[in-house]
């Protein structure tokens, strides 16, 4: 069973999500333009092994979107007051992409604090390339779908490939409904 729960940091809300299960606790960073959730597929292959936590990057899901504290060391913060509130002194720390980047940073900032380090699809000094397909993904998105149809045909166009399930989860995270259509969350 996921939990929604969320903590304010420099007047900034943080929602994460945790799952139950055994130790060792196990802090998931999602890559940019992703949220928390984009986790569920793994928390369900695994369930009830791990103790589970993800958080929505600040400006990322349902977390907040401060005008500015996009720094490496803010969200490194972030990671660690989620931490705190749950309670957690250690944990493994899996970031996937940007994630990776935070997990490097957290882990440098605060070695005590990590039992184990995973990253997944990221370099510490990201190649140029790598960082123009990012912006061209953002920048160039559309900012509006009419409805899911329309969402799930870009997501498909753009990401070939993946399992329908990484489709819908990506249609009930990534995105919020609004004036009748659909606006991504990041």
């Amino acid at each position: 069973m996921t939990t929604r729960s969320s903590l304010t940091r420099d007047g900034t809300e943080l929602v994460y999500w945790t799952w139950p299960g055994a130790a060792p606790p196990t802090l998931l960073l999602h890559g940019i333009g992703n949220y928390g959730r984009y986790w569920d597929l793994f928390a369900d292959a695994i369930t009830g092994r791990l103790q589970l936590v993800a958080p929505d990057a600040r400006g990322h899901g349902e977390s907040g979107r401060p005008a500015e504290g996009y720094a490496p060391a803010d969200f490194a913060a972030d990671a660690l007051a989620v931490l705190d509130r749950i309670g957690i002194k250690r944990a493994v720390i899996v970031g996937h992409s940007m994630g990776g980047l935070h997990s490097i940073n957290l882990a440098a900032r605060h070695p005590e604090r990590v039992l184990a380090l995973v990253i997944v699809d990221a370099s510490p000094d990201p190649l140029p390339q790598g960082a123009e397909r990012a912006q061209r993904l953002l920048i160039g998105r559309p900012e509006r779908f009419a409805d899911r149809d329309a969402a799930r045909a870009y997501l498909e166009r753009t990401s070939p490939g993946y399992t329908a399930a990484v489709y819908e989860n990506r249609l009930a995270f990534a995105f919020r409904g609004e004036d009748g259509g659909l606006v991504w969350r990041s």
